[in-house]
């Protein structure tokens, strides 16, 4: 449909008609009568001779020799009846057709988790990313057209429409005359857009030839890269500077049309601006990273490992943005730096799990180092909204500046965190938003952002502990409770609107410096009824549900059980038996052996344990893992803590909470993550584990609510109190801001997760 709205008004300009090209209606017998294959081919030959090779060379190679005359004719005169329609209503740039139907027609989405962004989503990245643009004479024809824009994922070209169109728009406000030229040569040098699917960069093309169809050019940088044949698709680029355009092959090689295949440009340190909504895919549950509808395992074999011997090269030069286990967002991420000159602008929707699972450490620490001016946005609305179309996942929009020395920083990096109340619905309110952040961002640490002076969201400046430290005031709204998390990964209590900021007499360090940490549940074993080609079957026990909860032989903590764990002593769910043969193995799974678990996956809507007390002495399993360390008093202390509203803020605010309402940390940030040093040798230390060791027993026996009730929990209040006086800071100014935090932590989203029932309780929704 592209083709022909495009068609249609090529066919008006004199000098086509004078060559022959004629509009649709004359492609027709009479008027009832559909367009023929035979004269569409002709007429898109010609146009196509003429310039637009990125939008009618894919369109010729779908109009392939063998298609049936009448059947291609019948669904070719459908589509152009709607075109000469749309374009009747005279909707101009307004409408995205692409956009809007193209993701509804993939069958391989999920499989290679590529999101489509709202035409909202774009508009507002875009102008926050347009802005950033530096040493631009936006008055000069000469400047503006110099700028060089990528999408190295561009969908169906709504990042790239969005971007060149407030280019279009600044060069406009300031009275130039230069908007036909300026697209001359945006098109034929300034504008970059690749995508493995040829109909999607078809699209592309289409979306942004279409803010001035008139003005002719001759070739441009859009179009489709191959994953076949042991190719990678745009990451061809990790370690090249073009890569072939695959539909020029394909149009070349045909019979009805001679023309060579062109290769797609993109050197290295090039591009001013690089826009993308890069696909989410990785390794998982079977799950290949080139689960690409059509493709053999054979050929997903070869495309894997020629990413990585590229993955391997990045490595060994010290990058470190690419994780496999975190998936194509961190490869696209380095492809873009890699893109980049010193002073441009990375803008990027990615999923919320980069600010702060484990596995993309590597991506914050780069970013971080590498580039200035860090912000990240969130929507963090009570009820659920996205930025990509059709996704229920939390997302960011990041922006960075690459830094003009392209080097890296050595100090501490700071980063601005945006938590906004509500998604923009629309383009022109998206616009408004972008400039109500950017307004706003003019104090030191924080603040609220306003527009037409009403609240909208809130920002945080935050200085990070490490380079690969989470971005934990992402997705806290309040922004008092960020400067609250901050203190509690620092070792202090701080409350602003009390002027509170009491120092913990025990510090602060890292879980798995405090115990150890057990094994994972590949490691560990699977359930008897698993399906044993499935991942989950490996490891050294089968397990069964216990049904006696007096007798083990191997018992596990093996899955959560929000009805029953509510209290913090437990009974193991699962026993097992061993189906290694190799003695040694057993025995080093069984030496991770605990009475003291962690949840991994935490759902704070429905479950209250955020860590257990286990009788007997238990495996850990697929939602919790095994701490261990000699002294019980070490391990009371712990559990109390992580069940303990300050525990469950800061569990909340470092792990990923990619799903509304849940906190998971794999094995690397379970280590990772930040807790009181309750072996330390102090008195403070002492005084901690001996108060845990005399308040366990009652604390043990409370039943406790979900975590998002923790407001409205007498047993959560009195862990509370008892957290307090371990860490030795327990009197009434304390106490009455504890009683703040928790009302203010469970109104949080990342707390709730929109769970109707809790935003009722807090009288949040009717």
């Amino acid at each position: 449909m592209t083709s022909w709205r495009l068609h249609s008004v090529l066919a008006r300009i004199p000098r086509l008609r004078d060559l022959g090209l004629k509009p649709i209606s004359e492609l027709r017998a009479h008027p009832d009568a559909p367009v023929t294959l035979t004269e569409v081919r002709r007429a898109w030959t010609l146009i196509l001779n003429y310039n637009y090779k990125s939008i009618f060379l894919p369109a010729l190679a779908a109009l392939h020799p063998r298609l049936p005359e009448l059947n291609g004719a019948e669904a070719l005169d459908g589509l152009a009846r709607l075109a000469e329609e749309t374009i009747s209503l005279r909707l101009g740039n307004s409408i995205d057709f692409a956009g809007e139907l193209f993701p509804r027609l993939l069958d391989d989405r999920e499989e290679t988790a590529a999101h489509y962004t709202k035409s909202a989503s774009a508009e507002m990245l875009a102008a926050m990313a347009t802005n950033r643009l530096r040493n631009v004479d936006w008055n000069s024809l000469e400047s503006v057209s110099g700028l060089r824009m990528a999408d190295l994922a561009c969908g169906t070209g709504t990042l790239l429409r969005a971007a060149y169109g407030r280019i279009r728009k600044m060069h406009d406000a300031k009275g130039a005359s230069g908007l036909p030229t300026l697209h001359e040569k945006m098109m034929e040098g300034g504008l970059t857009g690749l995508d493995i699917n040829a109909l999607a960069s078809h699209m592309t093309a289409a979306a942004v030839s279409s803010f001035d169809m008139v003005t002719p050019y001759k070739s441009s940088n859009i179009g489709s890269v191959g994953v076949l044949g042991g190719k990678t698709g745009s990451l061809e680029l990790l370690d090249q500077q073009e890569v072939v355009d695959v539909v020029g092959e394909a149009v070349s090689s045909s019979e009805h049309l001679e023309l060579n295949g062109g290769f797609l440009s993109v050197p290295d340190e090039s591009q001013d601006l690089v826009i993308q909504n890069p696909p989410y895919t990785r390794a998982q549950g079977g799950r290949s990273v080139f689960a690409l509808a059509g493709m053999t395992e054979k050929q997903r074999e070869l495309s894997r490992k020629a990413l990585a011997r590229k993955v391997a090269k990045l490595r060994a030069s010290g990058n470190q943005f690419v994780n496999g286990h975190a998936g194509f967002g961190t490869h696209f991420s380095a492809l873009a730096d890699m893109k980049l000159r010193a002073g441009g602008v990375f803008a990027s929707v990615l999923p919320l799990t980069s600010a702060h699972a484990d596995t993309w450490g590597g991506f914050r620490e780069e970013i971080l180092t590498r580039y200035d001016n860090v912000t990240a946005v969130a929507f963090v609305s009570d009820l659920p909204s996205s930025i990509s179309a059709d996704t229920d996942i939390g997302e960011t929009l990041l922006l960075a500046t690459k830094r003009s020395d392209n080097g890296h920083k050595t100090n501490a990096s700071s980063i601005v965190c945006v938590n906004l109340d509500s998604y923009p619905e629309t383009i022109a309110e998206a616009k408004y938003v972008a400039k109500a952040v950017e307004s706003s961002l003019d104090q030191e640490r924080g603040g609220t952002i306003t527009m037409a002076g009403r609240p909208i969201g809130s920002w945080t400046r935050i200085e990070m502990l490490l380079p690969s430290f989470p971005w934990f005031p992402l997705g806290t709204r309040n922004t008092t409770l960020a400067c609250t998390l901050a203190g509690l990964f620092a070792g202090e209590l701080r409350f602003d609107p009390e002027n509170l900021k009491i120092p913990f007499p025990i510090p602060i360090s890292t879980l798995s410096s405090v115990l150890r940490v057990g094994d994972s549940q590949d490691a560990i074993g699977h359930l008897r009824t698993s399906d044993r080609s499935h991942a989950e079957s490996r490891g050294v026990f089968a397990f069964d549900e216990a049904k006696d909860k007096t007798a083990f032989t191997y018992p596990s903590m093996w899955s959560a059980d929000a009805t029953h764990q509510r209290h913090i002593e437990v009974s193991p769910t699962h026993d097992g038996t061993p189906e290694s043969q190799d003695r040694s193995r057993i025995a080093r799974i069984l030496d991770a052996k605990s009475n003291l678990v962690i949840a991994t996956n935490y759902r704070q809507t429905s479950q209250a344990l955020a860590a257990a007390w286990v009788t007997p002495d238990a495996l850990g399993g697929r939602q919790w893992t095994t701490l261990m360390h000699d002294d019980d008093a070490v391990k009371k202390s712990m559990v109390i803590w992580l069940n303990s509203t300050l525990g469950l803020m800061s569990r909340v605010g470092y792990a990923q909470t990619t799903q509304r309402g849940r906190s998971a940390m794999q094995l690397g940030a379970i280590r990772d993550f930040p807790v009181p040093d309750f072996t330390d040798i102090s008195d403070a230390g002492s005084t901690a584990r001996k108060t845990a060791e005399q308040e366990f027993a009652r604390l043990s026996k409370l039943e406790l609510m979900p975590a998002s009730f923790a407001w409205n929990d007498p047993a959560r209040r009195e862990i509370d109190a008892v957290v307090l006086t371990m860490l030795g800071i327990a009197d009434d100014s304390t106490s009455t801001a504890m009683e703040r935090i928790r009302q203010l932590w469970c109104r949080e989203p990342s707390v709730h997760g929109g769970n109707r029932k809790i935003l009722k309780a807090l009288q949040l929704a009717r």
